[in-house]
């Protein structure tokens, strides 16, 4: 959301390094996974929300994932078909130009890579929930996110394997 100025920026680093940082600082990840992959992404490496995600997985920050059902939904019929894995996906399977459904084959990957729920041996996945209305993500982050304290207790625990 650095578009909103939500974050702080540092002039002399990339908008990729600020949003890297970001991720870096935080206590807790908020992940939310729409049809639409996104458009930062430089030369063929994946999008910035992309490499937020698996640099926040990565770091062992407890994460809280959001997914859009049509993701859901694009995921379980690829499947079905026999495009169960990103290489098939991407080396079989294309989306015509202007696609309605999904605007890239990677937000499945995203997904999959987000609900891996170990890292070193660690879960760190605090929390995930399906969405179809941008309602419904309010009411995930009030109820996730009511009290902080308790919030940040669970997820020390969860980084020390306690949880």
């Amino acid at each position: 959301m650095s578009h909103a100025g939500t974050i702080p920026v540092d002039s002399t680093k990339t908008a990729f390094q600020n949003c890297k940082y970001a991720v870096e600082k935080c206590d807790l990840f908020l992940s939310i996974i729409t049809p639409w992959y996104g458009s930062g992404r430089e030369g063929g490496k994946p999008s910035i929300t992309h490499q937020e995600i698996l640099l926040a997985k990565e770091l062992n920050i407890p994460r809280f994932l959001l997914t859009h059902e049509n993701v859901l939904f694009a995921k379980n019929l690829l499947d079905d078909l026999g495009f169960d894995s990103s290489e098939k996906r991407q080396k079989e399977c294309k989306l015509k130009g202007g696609s309605q459904s999904l605007s890239d084959l990677r937000v499945i990957d995203m997904y999959e890579e987000s609900i891996n729920k170990q890292v070193q041996g660690k879960r760190t996945l605090h929390a995930q929930e399906t969405f179809y209305r941008f309602q419904e993500v309010e009411s995930f982050i009030k109820a996730q996110l009511v009290d902080p304290e308790k919030v940040m207790l669970n997820a020390d625990r969860l980084q020390r394997g306690v949880l």
